[in-house]
């Protein structure tokens, strides 16, 4: 789904408002709902002592890269708007903000950080 929405907010963003607290919403949810998945098949991941906020939210750049195996330009083009969202060369960051007062851009591009990190790993 966040898949989707990034591509939806980068083709049509003056008309995708929703999507970026849509991502927003996915991304702070997906490490709880799949705690299991997330210890089970990468448990590995927590040796460099992340919180199982940053790993999960790897673990899902992982879940969408091998959705993206077959389709290297796709994986191309969604790094590519991750990489303007965290150097905030678009609004995304901006938007995906759903609570002023406890949320931040810095945040929010944490968070795209470790979703890119999942989608380009360096091991």
């Amino acid at each position: 789904m966040v898949l989707l929405k990034l591509i939806a907010y980068d083709d049509r963003p003056e008309y995708r408002l929703k999507d970026p607290i849509d991502i927003n919403t996915i991304l702070l949810s997906y490490p709880d709902f799949e705690r299991n998945l997330i210890w089970e098949k990468y448990h590995d991941l927590y040796q460099d002592e992340k919180s199982h906020q940053a790993v999960g939210l790897e673990v899902l750049g992982r879940e969408i890269d091998q959705l993206l195996r077959n389709s290297p330009e796709l994986k191309v083009r969604i790094v590519d708007i991750l990489n303007r969202a965290i150097r905030q060369e678009s609004d995304l960051a901006v938007l995906m903000i759903a609570d002023a007062l406890h949320e931040t851009i810095a945040s929010k591009v944490q968070m795209l950080i470790h979703l890119r990190q999942g989608l380009t790993p360096t091991t």
